[in-house]
């Protein structure tokens, strides 16, 4: 069942990658510039923190998430993340690996997520501590990835089990690894 479930993923990931404009031509000609290709460096990878609530488990959550960038436009990411829920004194503990839409691009906004979701937690009494998969989705909103510090805030709703399915509302901030900080107006100290 999870090879299902992880094969729907990734054909799914194939098939909106596929579906993009322009973009990817661009980044198959590595080096070569042309007229109208787009020379913007590639966007930084992020770490971050995040923290929140989970409205099932009624418990604050602790976090880290990693954002790649898949294209230049910094449009598509993968992200990584874990994080613990602490409630009433059980610790639950979840992985997600999504696919992030993100609507603006290298200026931020509105994203879209989805992907796989493991959790571990005591899903029923008497059972002990079990880990289950399956998928989640996500909706939030986020800074520029090039503005230094950045911030989001996300919605996410995990489904690993028909009668436990966590809905989680985190905020986060994110540091780019490198790259020079960008502005409204582009690169500082460009002008």
């Amino acid at each position: 069942m999870l090879r299902v479930r992880l094969s729907v993923v990734v054909v799914a990931a194939w098939i909106a990658v596929s579906l993009l404009p322009g973009d990817l031509e661009g980044q198959r000609r590595r080096g070569r510039s042309q007229p109208g290709q787009n020379t913007q460096p590639w966007p930084p990878i992020s770490i971050g923190l995040h923290a929140g609530y989970d409205d099932t488990s009624k418990g604050t959550i602790l976090g880290a998430q990693l954002r790649a960038p898949l294209l230049r436009s910094a449009r598509i990411e993968f992200m990584p993340s874990g994080s613990v829920t602490f409630a009433n004194g059980l610790k639950e503990y979840q992985l997600n690996l999504d696919a992030v839409w993100v609507l603006g691009g290298r200026a931020g906004g509105l994203y879209l997520a989805g992907g796989f979701a493991l959790r571990n937690t005591i899903f029923s009494p008497g059972v002990g501590r079990e880990s289950k998969s399956g998928g989640g989705v996500a909706l939030g909103v986020r800074s520029s990835p090039t503005a230094g510090l950045g911030t989001q805030v996300e919605l996410r709703q995990i489904f690993v089990d028909p009668t436990f399915r966590p809905r989680i509302l985190t905020l986060g901030l994110n540091i780019p690894l490198w790259g020079r900080r960008e502005g409204p107006g582009g690169p500082r100290g460009s002008r």
